[in-house]
């Protein structure tokens, strides 16, 4: 299996405390990029001014035959849908979650579940050729999994990392699952 990025190591690693986790996922989360108002503009502006900027959609050309060919694959591997997962470390867990693809980012929501325990989640991430680096945050405990899945087979498999801010602590496990429509 293939590990995880080196972007994905680097924020484990230098996360290294439940608060550094919390301000970069505060940090993260604060951008006002998805609150479009009811005129399609999005709100740049402080508060008090009634200034609305347009939002721009711009398509940069690939530099590279490799990069166009990477893009290409891509948007070819569709993962839109239903998907179910378990997560294998010294326990079993359990996702749901219904993903959208918009070319090679994939996001949506969902429920996790540990034993009796089901919590909602959210989750983001992109997809490069058949492999999906997807980052899984569950709510309630508020634990951070970061998965790079091999979608070339009918059975999605991989492996992730994960952290937990209440304990401080950070695990690996296995990921296999599947996608239905």
């Amino acid at each position: 299996m293939t590990s995880v990025s080196a972007e994905n190591d680097s924020l484990l690693d230098s996360a290294s405390t439940a608060s550094a986790i919390k301000e970069e996922l505060k940090s993260s989360m604060q951008s006002d990029i998805f609150n479009v108002g009811h005129n399609g503009m999005s709100n740049s502006t402080s508060a008090g001014t009634s200034k609305q900027t347009p939002i721009a959609i711009t398509k940069t050309s690939q530099s590279t035959a490799n990069t166009s060919k990477t893009s290409a694959q891509a948007l070819s591997t569709k993962v839109s849908g239903n998907w179910h997962l378990v997560l294998t470390d010294s326990v079993k867990r359990s996702v749901s979650l219904s993903l959208t693809q918009t070319g090679d980012v994939i996001y949506g929501t969902g429920n996790t579940t540990y034993g009796n325990i089901t919590q909602q989640a959210a989750a983001f991430g992109t997809i490069a050729a058949t492999q999906l680096s997807l980052k899984l945050i569950s709510f309630a405990d508020f634990n951070l999994y970061q998965l790079t899945l091999d979608l070339k087979t009918p059975l999605i498999s991989g492996d992730y990392k994960a952290v937990s801010p209440k304990n401080n602590t950070t695990w690996t496990g296995s990921a296999t699952g599947n996608i239905t429509a």
